[in-house]
């Protein structure tokens, strides 16, 4: 996958595999009105080391990832952990007030 300057409303999403050096590319980010859509690439899914980006979010799997409502992306840090998230502990931060919860560059 490549970056492309005329395709503004997309993002390519890159992540460091557990033992690798370098980065990969996993996955494409795709404005869609108020929301973002995630999709795997197909190279990354190919991958014998592949993992998931966010459980329970964004399973490893092929096809448009859409966000839970009410949400406009997948992200960690905009919903309280629940129990049984990979990660989640009692010590976790609460969610961030209904306001603070949108990005600041996406209004």
């Amino acid at each position: 996958m490549t970056s492309d300057g005329s395709r503004p409303g997309e993002a390519f999403v890159w992540t460091w595999l557990p033992g690798r050096t370098t980065p990969v590319v996993a996955g494409r980010l795709e404005a869609e009105r108020d929301r973002f859509l995630f999709t795997y690439g197909r190279s990354y899914l190919a991958r014998e080391d592949a993992i998931p980006l966010y459980l329970p979010e964004l399973p490893l799997r092929s096809g448009v990832i859409e966000p839970e409502p009410p949400l406009p992306v997948a992200n960690c840090a905009m919903r309280r952990p629940t129990r049984g998230d990979a990660g989640s502990s009692p010590t976790a931060l609460p969610a961030a007030p209904a306001r603070e919860r949108r990005p600041t560059w996406m209004n």
